[in-house]
Order: structure tokens, then C-alpha cells, then sequence
């Protein structure tokens, strides 16, 4: 009987292990990493200290039109085969607002910094947070996105930034937009490789990200494992599904999604609708590369933002195409934004 004692300790262990795991998300490397003297060249702020219980969150300026002075160039490397390269620049924009990035599970607001600065060259301003239980937020209460917006409503509204507002999230960061876009009734949704309900997410992202333990790990110690996360964190799993959230959406939403996500069900986009919904998929993208604001991608939410605010579409200047001074690709404001 000693034998069958032993292995229960190891499965009760196991499933303590999956448990203390995903209630207490990591910090992984950024796409994107600003020293202070580069975020002020994007025109980004860091708000400061953040002292419990706070919301420690990066603020971006609207860039300069097109050919009214130098602004800075935002370089992308995409790792795929063949590798790939980008530019974020200027622009010709009539747009304007705010927009509230929100990152993904185990990822800090520098990993939203590349779609910040996208929206700041079309004339937005930017708030970028930490999530609670993640980077630097001193509010140590992580709920896979259920109950963010309870503390990032108020410290959205104490920001008095202009309107419309504009919330995207990124993966896990796709629920805490969404119950946030509610809450304070945005004027629009965009949704980047969205989360799938809690047990599935995990449980795809387990096999992704640790492949060799999901083998080695019993189906019944991940079970139990995240069955005591959501107990842990005081949530439901319906709680974190997105559909019927979005069903009551009378919002423009946009749903940007890869082909292959290669973390997320690649048929769980699909099954995500709204009175006005719109679902674009990207088939050289993947689960990562979405965090990051490639031409096609730049493309679409362009149209979208335009549709969104009656306003003509925004035209890029490429280095070389504008008299004003862009320095593009290699200038000395460039910087690069990387996959993993």
C-alpha cells in the first residue's frame, strides 16, 4: 500500500505544481525593449514609480504628421523562413483618440510597446498597463483577465485622454480588454490572437510551451492542477470565455488571428461572433508574431480605424517618399522589435 501512498503524493504534487505555475504567470523577454532615452525618441513616457496598489503603465504621445519634422522609424524582424522585415513610419492621418494595449499572460507593457507606437503614427494616444499579478503593477491580484477592468476602469478614467478609445489585448490580454471595453464602453475592440476559455488555453499553451513535461505529466494531475487555478483565483471557467462577452457587442470588434496560432485551437477564432464583428486571419502569422505590427496587419486595422471614425484611411511615408525629414529604416531614431 506504501506504493499507492507515494503516487498519490506525486499526483497531489504534480497538480500543486500546475496550479502554483499558472496562477503565477512569469515575466518573459519582450518583443520590444525601450531604454528610457529611446522611449522618449517614440514619444513614450514612463508614468513613474509604482507604489502598491497601482497601475504602472507606459504613456505615448501622437507622433508628428508626415513632413512636419523628423520622426522616428520602428524596425521589425519576424523570425519565419524566410525571415522578414519592417517599418513602422509616419504618416498621413486624420485619425485621433486613445488607445488602451493590454499584453498577454506572462508578458509586461513593453511587449505592446510595437502596436502602441503603431497607433501614435496615425495620431493616437497611448496607455499601455501591466496587468494586475503582472510586471510592475502593484495590485497582486491575477485572474486570467476576469477582473482587471474592476481596477484599470478607474485608472483609465483619472487619464483624461481623448476620445474615441480604442482597447486591444493581446492573447490572455484579449479577455482583459474585452470586460474592459465593456466596462467603460469604448468605442471599439481589437482582439490579437485571442484567448480560448481558461482550461483549453492552458492546457494548449502546457503542450507549447513544455512539451516534454505535458508527455510526462498525467492527464488527471493537469485536470486537478487547473481546476485548483480557477479555484485559486476565484473564477469560473465560463467566466474567461470570450463569446458570449462579444455576442452583446454592439461595438465594432476586430479579430486578428493566425492561420496557425500554434498555442491557441486554430478553429477557436472562428467561433467568436458579434453584431459588428469583423474576423481578419493572417496565414504567415502566428500565436507571437500578432504582438507585432506588420504591413498586413498595419493595413487592415487601418481600414477599420478609418471605417470606425468616418475619416480617410491613413497613407504611410516610407523613407525616401517625404521631404520632411523621416529617417527610416537605419536612421538614428530606428530601433528593432523582434520575435522570439
Amino acid at each position: 500500500m506504501k506504493w499507492i501512498a507515494a503516487a498519490a503524493l506525486l499526483l497531489s504534487g504534480c497538480a500543486s505544481m500546475v496550479s502554483n505555475i499558472t496562477t503565477h504567470p512569469g515575466h518573459k523577454a519582450p518583443y520590444l525593449a525601450l531604454t528610457p532615452g529611446l522611449l522618449a525618441k517614440f514619444h513614450i513616457q514612463d508614468a513613474g514609480p509604482c507604489q502598491a496598489p497601482c497601475i504602472a503603465f507606459d504613456r505615448g504621445q501622437p507622433w508628428p504628421q508626415a513632413g512636419s519634422g523628423p520622426t522616428p522609424t520602428l524596425q521589425l524582424e519576424i523570425d519565419s523562413d524566410p525571415p522578414r522585415h519592417d517599418q513602422v513610419t509616419a504618416a498621413q492621418s486624420q485619425l485621433t483618440g486613445t488607445a488602451i494595449l493590454l499584453p498577454g499572460y506572462g508578458e509586461s507593457r513593453q511587449d505592446m510597446l510595437a502596436w502602441a507606437i503603431y497607433f501614435q503614427s496615425r495620431g493616437f494616444h497611448t496607455l499601455v498597463p501591466d496587468l494586475p499579478g503582472q510586471g510592475a503593477t502593484g495590485i497582486d491580484d491575477f485572474s486570467f483577465g476576469v477582473r482587471d477592468a474592476s481596477y484599470l476602469a478607474p485608472w483609465f478614467q483619472a487619464q483624461g485622454t481623448p476620445g474615441p478609445v480604442i482597447v486591444v489585448g493581446h492573447s490572455m490580454g484579449a479577455i482583459s480588454a474585452t470586460y474592459l471595453a465593456k466596462t467603460i464602453h469604448a468605442d471599439g475592440l481589437v482582439l490579437l490572437a485571442p484567448s480560448s476559455p481558461f482550461l483549453e488555453a492552458t492546457q494548449g499553451a502546457a503542450h507549447f510551451f513544455f512539451p516534454t513535461l505535458s508527455r510526462w505529466l498525467p492527464a488527471s494531475s493537469l485536470d486537478s492542477g487547473l481546476a485548483d487555478a480557477l479555484h485559486t483565483m476565484g473564477i469560473s471557467n465560463a467566466q474567461t470565455d470570450l463569446r458570449p462577452l462579444l455576442a452583446t457587442m454592439t461595438q465594432p470588434v476586430l479579430v486578428m488571428s493566425a492561420s496557425h496560432d500554434g498555442v491557441i485551437a486554430d478553429d477557436w477564432p472562428a467561433t467568436l461572433q458579434g453584431p459588428a464583428l469583423t474576423q481578419r486571419t493572417f496565414a504567415r502569422d502566428n500565436h507571437f508574431t500578432l504582438a507585432l505590427p506588420t504591413q498586413d496587419k498595419r493595413q487592415q486595422l487601418d481600414l477599420w480605424l478609418a471605417r470606425l471614425e468616418g475619416k480617410p484611411v491613413p497613407v504611410e511615408i516610407h523613407k525616401g517618399a517625404d521631404p520632411g525629414g523621416d529617417k527610416g529604416a537605419g536612421g538614428e531614431d530606428g530601433v528593432n522589435a523582434a520575435t522570439r
